[in-house]
This record gives C-alpha cells, structure tokens and sequence, in this order.
C-alpha cells in the first residue's frame, strides 16, 4: 500500500481525462483527431502535451501517411488494431511514445482503449522503480517484437496501481516515477 497515497493524489489532480476529451466519438472529423493524436494538443492550449521529440516537419509527415491509409484501418476491434496501423505508418523521427499517444486518441475516437499497459522511456522508469530491476521478466512482451515498445498485462503492477485503467497506469508511471520506488 505504500504507492497508495502517489495513486491518489494522481486522481485527484488527474487532468489527462480531460487532455484526451478532444478525442471521443462525435467531437469531431477522424482526420482532424488524427492530426491532433500526432502533435498530442492540450486543448485550448495549443500546445504539446508529451514533449517527445519529433524534428520540424515529422509530426506533419506522420499526420500526411495516416490520413493517407486511413482507409487500411476500416473498423478497428480492438486497441492493438489501431496501435499496429499507427505503428506501421509511423515516420522515421516519430518516437514509440508518440505512436502510442497517437494510437490512444485515436482509439478514443472509435471508443477502444488498450486493455494492456504499453511502456516507453518515462513510464518505463516508473516500471522499473515499481517491479525492480528484473521487471522485464514480469508477464512482458514486445508490442511487433519491437524492444522499443515493451507491454505489460496490468496485474503486474501492485493493487493501488492496477485499480486505475491501463492507459493511465502509463501515464501515471511516467508522470510519478520519480515518486515511485520500491
């Protein structure tokens, strides 16, 4: 229970609901939702959410080839069909973290949020601080077989962690991992 305090303070002062409201079914057209999953837009604050970082021009490039093969995604099922669409558009230059918050808004928009917890550099430091240094032999697979996009069945992290939704489970992770120790 010692994470349960970090836990709770991340719901109270949660803001990631509402960065990621911009996206659900009929708020708007699904090119402009792509378009504003790739520069990952904070809401009337016309600014990036992650500061992941793209060079001028590929986040332009990422928006151009997923609009492009949008018709190659048709009906998505589930969170992986769109996580594997972004994922195999993406652009050189476009980092695992932004196909993920990527694949995330866009599966807002269809309704479809990951059931699994997809890890890259900040919520893979909350991971590691969590689980320990052997954390990779925890119930771990590699999104594609991509050591760049490490996943995690939720259950691996402790109770008062695993009670909030896989897709904040990451964000947590990134946002506290300096809080977070074992």
């Amino acid at each position: 229970m010692k994470h349960k305090n970090i836990v709770d303070a991340y719901i109270r002062n949660n803001k990631y609901d509402w960065i990621l409201s911009e996206c659900k079914p009929g708020q708007r057209p699904i090119e402009e939702v792509i378009e504003y999953a790739v520069f990952t837009w904070t809401p009337k604050l016309k600014e990036c959410h992650r500061n992941y970082s793209a060079k001028n021009g590929v986040r332009d490039e990422m928006t151009i080839k997923l609009r492009e093969s949008l018709g190659s995604l048709g009906t998505p099922a589930s969170f992986e069909d769109i996580m594997k669409w972004v994922y195999t558009n993406r652009v050189e230059g476009f980092a695992s973290v932004g196909v993920y918050d990527t694949a995330l808004r866009i599966g807002i928009y269809f309704g479809i949020y990951p059931t699994m917890v997809y890890i890259h550099a900040g919520s893979e430091t909350g991971t590691k601080n969590v689980l320990g240094n052997d954390y990779k032999t925890k119930r771990a697979y590699y999104f594609m077989e991509d050591p760049e996009y490490l996943v995690f069945d939720p259950s691996v992290y402790p109770l008062e962690i695993n009670k909030l939704d896989p897709y904040h489970i990451e964000n947590f992770l990134c946002q506290k991992k300096e809080q977070l120790q074992i």
